[in-house]
């Protein structure tokens, strides 16, 4: 949800304008969401309505309608930039995934018509999430009126340096400690945050056996602004994965070359079921090009009190996905 390395919540700056006039958007008491409207700029609120309306129904492909083709982005802190609608909605599709619980609240200072098919928005949003602290951004978006709808052309944001980059990889923070599976045999994962909790790493191993089986870390990637995770195993093979947040889990997308040079594709599940008990569940299994029975979903639970290692709940307080305890 920051400037550096930005999630490109601005990106979203659309929505922002509009403070509580669109659903799941939380207005600071403390400032009105929207400036005064005048007769002059109430067609242009309504459009940003629109928008808004169309992100927060999460119907991305429907933002086209409200962009122009080749509308601008750029994060003037990070340098960040999108040159297409097509562009943009890539990087806000990828910002919703790793951010599912963001809101956005906005100060509209200034709407400024040159022309009268041109116009300049200017003021100051709060974004929010249950990852991260909120991060107060400035910005400025240009529309232009082509024939009977306004269309956005240009989005630019910035972030005060000072404010302290928010850190994507706390969203899994709730995962740090020791996790077993309900069986004899089971896998154990014993999980932490490297020095700098930038970096998760888990290392597992299955029953009673003290030699670890596996070693995973779990990151952030500004490149490709996604939360992944790289996975090795005493057998040589070896792996990598991205995480993306849904209602009530997390989803990982796989990809393992195997010890015999084989390849494998997996879908990993992993649902939160409260502060010590999670499923975890394989599906969309494909190993050498050959389709295998998804898995059925596996229960691990936090060991005692004494093993564990962070207090952290998933609720929507902490950092799982919006619904993840109902």
């Amino acid at each position: 949800m920051n400037s550096s390395p930005t999630l490109l919540l601005g990106a979203c700056l659309g929505i922002a304008i509009l403070g509580s006039a669109a659903s799941g958007i939380v207005a600071q008491d403390s400032q009105p969401a929207v400036a005064e409207a005048t007769t002059a700029d109430s067609p242009i609120r309504e459009r940003l309505k629109q928008y808004a309306e169309a992100f927060n129904d999460r119907k991305l492909e429907a933002l086209s309608q409200f962009l122009a083709a080749d509308v601008r982005y750029l994060d003037a802190s990070s340098g960040r930039k999108a040159n297409s609608a097509t562009e943009l909605i890539d990087l806000i599709r990828t910002a919703v995934e790793t951010e599912p619980t963001l809101k956005l609240s906005a100060n509209v200072e200034d709407i400024e018509q040159p022309e009268t098919n041109q116009a300049i928005v200017r003021g100051t949003t709060t974004l929010t999430s249950d990852q991260a602290p909120q991060e107060v951004s400035s910005f400025e978006i240009t529309l232009a009126k082509p024939a009977a709808d306004w269309l956005i052309t240009s989005i630019t944001e910035s972030t005060p340096s000072s404010i302290e980059p928010a850190n994507p990889v706390e969203s899994l923070g709730w995962l740090v400690g020791t996790w077993k599976e309900d069986s004899e045999n089971g896998l154990q994962s014993n999980i932490d945050f490297l020095p700098g909790r930038r970096f998760i790493r888990r290392t597992f191993q299955t029953g009673a056996d003290a030699a670890p089986v596996g070693y995973e870390m779990i990151g952030y990637d500004p490149q490709s602004n996604r939360v992944k995770s790289w996975t090795y195993f005493a057998d040589g093979s070896f792996g990598n994965g991205h995480w993306a947040g849904e209602k009530d889990h997390w989803r990982m997308e796989m990809t393992q070359t195997l010890a015999d040079g084989g390849q494998a594709t997996a879908t990993c599940i992993v649902r939160p079921v409260d502060r010590d008990t999670m499923t975890v569940r394989i599906i969309s299994r494909v190993v050498n090009g050959e389709p295998l029975p998804n898995g059925q979903a596996v229960t691990l639970r936090r060991q005692t009190e004494a093993d564990t290692t962070s207090t952290t709940e998933p609720s929507p307080n902490t950092a799982t996905p919006s619904g993840a305890n109902q």
